[in-house]
């Protein structure tokens, strides 16, 4: 089972300091619309492979369109030793 927070819950956790929002979508949905402060990291190009740039010191909170490629990505992040919850409803609920 993926961790998971609802949108209300990832607003308040954002504003702690080693927090980060991790938006998975395609580059075009992320070019359209996007929650800053993000990093973007596409779950369909080379994921698996870029997230060992990311810090494993941070918590991420993962957001999709709607929540269902986050929680493939969190299900991932977690599998390599991350702390990671998906973020339900993703951006369609932000």
């Amino acid at each position: 089972m993926v961790a998971k927070i609802n949108t209300d819950e990832a607003k308040k956790i954002l504003s702690e300091e080693n927090c980060v929002l991790l938006d998975v979508r395609t580059e075009e949905e992320y070019s359209l619309d996007k929650i800053n402060p993000s990093v973007h990291l596409d779950l369909f190009d080379d994921f698996e492979k870029k997230i060992g740039n990311l810090d494993k010191e941070k918590k991420y909170l993962v957001l999709c369109r709607s929540g269902n490629r986050s929680r493939v990505a969190t299900s991932i992040l977690r599998d390599e030793g991350f702390e990671a919850y998906n973020v339900e409803g993703g951006i369609l609920d932000w």
